[in-house]
């Protein structure tokens, strides 16, 4: 079982949790996502890594919302709690420095985007986001992915709304 270290609500929706992987620890990659659960066998969710830490042997993890068995986690005294995680699973991302990118998906898509729009952002892309269908977003995720972009396209935002940046 592998233990969190820390866990933290970022706001009303999004929990992050640093997790100390039993077993030997395997460094993840953009697109690569692990499975969470509080026990065998029970109710998982798949999450990407948001950050790696080989030197510590941790994986940085934020879950939208926990359900569940997993809403258990959502306590504050949860650090230290044993989970299963499983994985890496997926097919990383081919990152290099391709010029200009366009990234696209909806709002549910965007945590799981987190992770190649970071190392694009990185690889010193020009990177371009549209997220369609988005109400509004969590300002911490907000801000965040205004940092890993050039232009950022809202569609389907909430009245009264910019529906682009730049």
């Amino acid at each position: 079982m592998s233990k969190i270290i820390t866990r933290k609500p970022l706001s009303k929706q999004l929990y992050q949790m640093e997790i100390k992987p039993s077993g030997t620890f395997v460094n993840p990659q953009p697109g690569q996502y692990f499975i969470l659960r509080k026990k065998p066998n029970g109710t998982g969710i798949s999450l990407p890594v948001i950050k790696s830490d080989p030197s510590r042997e941790t994986l940085t993890l934020i879950a939208e919302s926990l359900p569940g068995e997993l809403a258990a986690l959502r306590n504050p005294c949860s650090s230290g709690n044993e989970v299963e995680l499983e994985g890496p699973f997926g097919q990383a991302f081919q990152i290099e420095k391709f010029g200009p990118v366009i990234c696209a998906c909806d709002g549910d898509g965007l945590l799981a985007l987190y992770p190649a729009l970071k190392a694009l952002h990185q690889a010193k892309n020009q990177v371009s986001i549209i997220l369609s269908g988005i109400e509004e977003i969590e300002p911490i995720i907000e801000t965040e992915i205004r940092s890993l972009c050039d232009e950022l396209i809202l569609t389907g935002a909430a009245p009264g709304r910019k529906t682009a940046y730049q």
